[in-house]
């Protein structure tokens, strides 16, 4: 059950197999149906979610009540609300499963126990950081390098798997169109390549 996290976290810091599974064994499994919130805006975040399997994906409200599509996490990577995990203010960030999901969870107190009795763990959580923030940057670059068009491209081209799995009204959002215009853009690259 917990092959794959190990594997996630020996892909960062080396561990002897005695510290990895007690590192292992602080994570809980947490079950989340679709639409159910691992985090809601406005909460403090208080736990890291490996994704198990299923699909989740970060997205903000603004004040009118407009989604905003920050990423997503798929199976074997990692999620939390970056800002409000390290420093406890709320969230700006609504975390739901958008599939049937399975999370193994840590909290921040166990976590911190860890980085105690392994301080190695520390190094673990700066590259998983640094991996989240260059998700997030590659996401505000494409709205800052084109248009919606170039935007649906590039993710067919460099994430076609990813562009296949989300269900076009989370896809809409993280591109920045409407689903009517997304329609238009798929009969635009139809035409373009065959």
């Amino acid at each position: 059950m917990n092959n794959e996290l190990k594997r996630a976290i020996r892909a960062n810091v080396t561990f002897s197999n005695y510290d990895l599974d007690f590192v292992v064994s602080f994570f809980k499994v947490v079950q989340l149906k679709p639409k159910q919130n691992f985090l809601l805006q406005g909460k403090k975040c208080d736990s890291v979610a490996f994704v198990q399997s299923g699909t989740l994906r970060a997205y903000s409200l603004n004040d009118r009540g407009e989604e905003s599509a920050c990423y997503f996490a798929h199976q074997n990577e990692f999620i939390t609300s970056t800002k409000s995990f390290h420093t406890q203010l709320p969230s700006t960030l609504n975390i739901e499963a958008i599939k049937p999901t399975e999370l193994l969870v840590i909290s921040k107190q166990d976590l911190e126990q860890i980085y105690f009795i392994l301080p190695k763990m520390q190094e673990f959580t700066i590259k998983e950081i640094k991996r989240m923030m260059l998700k997030a940057e590659e996401h505000a670059a494409m709205f800052v390098d084109g248009g919606s068009d170039q935007r649906y491209s590039q993710l067919l081209t460099q994430k076609s798997k990813f562009a296949q799995s989300v269900p076009k009204q989370y896809f809409t959002s993280l591109i920045g169109v409407s689903p009517q215009y997304l329609c238009l853009l798929r009969k635009k690259i139809k035409k373009f390549f065959y």
